[in-house]
């Protein structure tokens, strides 16, 4: 990809990544989905999933700029508050797959309609809540054996779509995709879109010099943090996280009753105690995730 003298792409950062931390990352994945600390309903996403998010992580600590075709620079800051939609965001697996539905049921009228090709991506048909599916479509592997990883790696997947960014090449979106025109906190990204459209993303070599110890593997660990989306600062669920995970398993067909009775079924159910108000915002925040 395009960036000037003294600059490295980011498709070039991301394929040596790629190569050098995938296979440790995936291993981790899947043993993470298969602990007791994983809640599926929070997921950060497939094993390529993570693997790009402790990328982007990655390169944002170390400083990222924007190339044009023409060769002007401009820098750009990627917070790590991950309540603010920034140039290195995803939508989660679960959005991901309602957008995708969204867009397939538009394009049967529109076939120019799904001009954006999300590269390697495959919708997460799982249930929401169910643990299962995960740990079917990424087992932990033989130690050490090479064929079955090249097999694993091969079948390999996002299940999250990104807000702005266009996969492999990692340049700037010309405009904004389908999936994220729904979201009510885009912040600055549609205006990073009409400015820097097209735009590649790059690192000087000075910051590359910089983020090596990443790519030797500095932050890669079966830490919970780079696994599931934040949810408080202490990395346990909050009430209205565990509101929604309970409702989901006591009307997985979507609510089927008067609200008043909502409360009293889920303790029912799951021996957990909400008031109606929590479950409303629960379900609130997720229509507009």
């Amino acid at each position: 990809m395009f960036c000037p003298e003294g600059y490295v792409s980011l498709a070039e950062l991301w394929a040596t990544y790629r190569e050098a931390r995938l296979r440790d990352i995936y291993e981790h994945s899947a043993r993470y989905y298969q602990s007791n600390d994983f809640i599926a309903l929070f997921v950060r996403g497939s094993p390529l999933d993570i693997c790009e998010y402790v990328f982007l992580t990655s390169v944002g600590r170390c400083g990222l700029h924007l190339a044009s075709p023409e060769g002007a620079l401009v820098r750009v800051f990627v917070p790590e508050d991950e309540s603010r939609a920034s140039l290195c965001s995803v939508r989660a697996a679960g959005p991901s797959v309602d957008c995708w539905m969204a867009m397939e049921i538009e394009a049967e009228n529109d076939p120019a309609g799904m001009t954006r090709d999300a590269y390697k991506f495959q919708p997460w048909n799982g249930d929401a809540q169910d643990e299962t599916p995960w740990t079917e479509a990424y087992p932990i592997l033989p130690e050490g054996d090479d064929k079955a990883w090249l097999d694993a790696a091969k079948r390999l997947r996002f299940h999250c779509l990104p807000l702005c960014l266009e996969r492999p090449v990692y340049t700037v979106m010309t405009e904004l995709p389908p999936w994220s025109r729904d979201m009510r906190y885009l912040g600055d990204l549609p205006r990073l879109i009409e400015n820097f459209g097209g735009w590649s993303v790059c690192m000087s070599e000075e910051a590359v010099d910089a983020w090596q110890p990443y790519l030797n593997g500095q932050g890669v660990h079966p830490d919970e943090q780079w696994f599931r989306r934040p949810t408080r600062k202490n990395g346990r669920p909050n009430k209205q996280e565990l509101a929604l995970r309970d409702f989901d398993r006591t009307f997985p067909e979507g609510l089927d009753q008067p609200w008043k009775n909502v409360p009293s079924a889920i303790k029912a159910t799951t021996g957990n105690d909400y008031g109606e108000s929590t479950i409303r915002r629960a379900l609130r925040s997720r229509d507009e995730d």
